[in-house]
């Protein structure tokens, strides 16, 4: 299976840093965005179980989305590393808040999310927010590398 990944501009954030990833063979297809967490997808819903396709098959394709936060944390230790967990939903961002600051190995962690149409980052080890600087690409510490 083959598939080729680009950058794109998010359509949720507006952010110059999703990936979309493209199944050329298949015509599947995700995207994700290092910002805000939001993405999609169409992957096909009727491949055979038993991978036996039928001569007459068609694939039928499902399209899904999701809005949700995207978190990352740095490791106090270099050699712990860094921890960009992409998406996540609301359940899932409350483990992350609640992990970080039970933590005493993390030193910077944060996460974005919307809120009546302005972009924030959430400061986790602080508690602290503040809005992005501008919703296209954000300040210097925002930007994807």
């Amino acid at each position: 299976m083959g598939s080729v990944m680009s950058d794109i501009t998010c359509p949720e954030c507006g952010y110059g840093c999703a990936t979309i990833d493209t199944y050329y063979k298949t015509g599947e297809e995700y995207v994700n965005c290092n910002r805000c967490g939001s993405g999609s997808s169409v992957t096909i819903v009727n491949r055979p179980e038993d991978g036996n396709y039928p001569e007459d098959w068609k694939p039928e394709y499902e399209e899904k989305s999701h809005k949700t936060a995207h978190a990352f944390a740095v490791s106090k230790d270099p050699t712990g590393g860094i921890r960009s967990c992409g998406g996540l939903k609301r359940n899932q961002l409350k483990d992350f808040v609640r992990d970080v600051k039970n933590s005493d190995e993390v030193k910077y962690a944060t996460y974005t999310y919307k809120y009546r149409e302005l972009w924030f980052i959430k400061d986790v080890i602080n508690d602290t927010k503040k809005p992005f600087a501008d919703t296209k690409y954000g300040d210097e510490e925002q930007r994807c590398s």
